[in-house]
């Protein structure tokens, strides 16, 4: 069995269609580390998450066997991304985040480091 840290930003993906919200927990390295955890790796993510989405995301890296670091439980809220949708499919303006992230910097891409075998 291998050994991951997987550090970096956990989010909600918040897509907005005719006046709807939908919301998908993401971040590419919380999406990692919930691969690694479901391969039977020995996973750690360090991020930041706050309340109230913060506890979903918890229940799923537990449920995928994740092991959320200490130092990643945050007050404030856990960071969105915010995308609007037109009729025609095509975003009608940018993605904003806001919230809390990793020490207070965003991750270009997610860092994964694991020992030589």
């Amino acid at each position: 069995m291998s050994t991951a840290l997987v550090i970096g930003e956990a989010l909600t993906d918040v897509v907005s269609t005719a006046g709807e919200d939908i919301e998908y927990l993401g971040g590419s390295p919380y999406n990692v580390s919930i691969t690694l955890g479901r391969l039977s790796d020995k996973v750690s993510l360090l991020t930041s998450i706050g309340d109230p989405r913060g506890v979903d995301m918890r229940r799923r890296l537990d449920e995928s066997n994740v092991r959320l670091e200490p130092e990643s439980l945050q007050d404030g809220a856990t960071s969105t991304a915010q995308t609007r949708i037109g009729e025609n499919g095509s975003a009608t303006s940018p993605s904003t985040s806001r919230g809390i992230s990793p020490s207070g910097h965003r991750l270009a891409k997610p860092l994964l480091l694991m020992p030589d075998r």
